[in-house]
């Protein structure tokens, strides 16, 4: 030791920056838990209600379940979002529009954008209206031919006169729409209602938007 130097401490050389890292750290690793249990606890329920005395289709969901919870758990702790993340509950939080931002009035340009910007696997929103209750749904392209495309679930849209199904339709990603598909914003009678939860599926495919360019994947 050289003469007259105290010893450092411990103490000492733990670093401010040690300390903030390791908050950090410790606060990555309880949400990633928390919010693990809260879509253990959802997804359970909701196959239980979908595949009731199914029993061998039941086991074989619940044993993929472990892979998919972490993966968009892991995914969603380390999310650039503007967003607000409720981990307790696995969900996100952001204002609700007075009215759902649907865009009835702009056939044209959604049907423009979608010409020029649709690729495969990029997230894009679906409006979804059903006995008075409207919602905007996260969904992904998987097909696209010369004048339509394939969403995952809601199937097929024609991109060319007109870019509707019976109940649903496609818009054109921005803030405002992708915020309200996130936090699972509805609305009944042209007035808010109350937030769903998102699906496993759909948390999964939030933790791809880009909020940069919504013509990107993450």
């Amino acid at each position: 030791m050289i003469p007259n130097e105290r010893p450092v401490t411990h103490r000492e050389d733990f670093s401010a920056n040690t300390q903030s890292d390791l908050w950090q750290d410790n606060e990555q690793h309880r949400a990633f838990a928390e919010l693990c249990n809260a879509f253990y606890e959802r997804e359970l329920l909701k196959m239980s209600n979908e595949y009731g005395t199914a029993t061998n289709i039941l086991l074989k969901r619940i044993g993929s379940l472990p892979y998919y919870i972490q993966k968009a758990a892991s995914h969603i702790v380390h999310l650039d979002s503007p967003l607000t993340l409720d981990h307790q509950n696995g969900t996100w939080i952001y204002r609700q529009s007075a009215k759902c931002p649907i865009q009835d009035k702009q056939q044209q340009q959604v049907i423009k954008w979608y010409q020029q910007h649709a690729a495969l696997a990029l997230v894009v929103p679906v409006y979804s209206k059903l006995k008075g209750l409207e919602m905007i749904m996260l969904d992904s392209i998987d097909e696209i031919q010369e004048n339509r495309l394939h969403t995952n679930m809601h199937g097929w849209f024609e991109v060319a006169k007109d870019y509707r199904q019976d109940d649903s339709q496609l818009l054109v990603p921005n803030k405002k729409v992708m915020a309200a598909s996130c936090c699972g914003h509805q609305w009944r009678f042209d007035k808010r209602y109350t937030p769903r939860p998102l699906t496993l599926r759909e948390m999964l495919l939030a933790t791809r938007i880009n909020w940069k360019n919504f013509k990107r994947c993450l």
